[in-house]
C-alpha cells in the first residue's frame, strides 16, 4: 500500500526561493504547490486543503500574517500548521509571541537562508501529532 504524500503549499513572492523550496520538498517526497501571492494561496487552499503551509512573511503587497490570521478564523482551515520564513527574523518577535499564544505552542519561524535539513526538521515538527495536539 502506498503512503499518501503530504501536501505542502509554499507562498513566497521570490520565485527563486519558491522554486528552491519546491525542489527540496519534492525530492523529500512531498506534494507541493506554489503561490507568489495571498490571492493565489487562498485559491490553492480552497481547491485543495494543504497539510502544511510554508509562508514568507514579507510579500510584495501583503503579509504572510494576513493569510495566517484569515485562515485561523475559519474552522476548515484553522488547524493547518504554518512555517513562517523571513529574511528579517528579529522583526517577527511580537507577532511570533501572539501566534504562539493563540496556538498554545511555539510558532515555527525560519530565518532565510536556512538549510534543507533545518527546513525538513521544522516540517517534521509541524506535521507531528504532538504539535497538532498542542494547537
Amino acid at each position: 500500500m502506498t503512503k499518501e504524500r503530504k501536501k505542502i503549499l509554499v507562498v513566497d513572492d521570490d520565485k527563486t526561493i519558491g522554486r528552491l523550496l519546491e525542489l527540496i520538498l519534492e525530492v523529500s517526497d512531498f506534494s507541493v504547490r506554489r503561490s507568489d501571492s495571498l490571492a493565489g494561496a487562498r485559491k490553492a487552499i480552497k481547491a485543495r486543503r494543504p497539510d502544511l503551509i510554508i509562508c514568507d512573511i514579507m510579500l510584495e503587497k501583503e503579509s504572510g500574517y494576513d493569510l495566517y490570521w484569515g485562515l485561523s478564523e475559519n474552522p476548515r482551515t484553522a488547524s493547518i500548521p504554518f512555517i513562517f520564513i523571513s529574511a528579517y527574523p528579529e522583526e517577527t518577535a511580537p507577532e511570533r509571541k501572539r501566534i504562539s499564544e493563540r496556538q498554545g505552542t511555539e510558532a515555527i519561524f525560519l530565518a532565510k537562508l536556512f538549510s534543507p535539513q533545518e527546513l525538513l526538521q521544522a516540517i517534521n515538527i509541524a506535521l507531528s501529532p504532538k504539535y497538532a495536539a498542542d494547537q
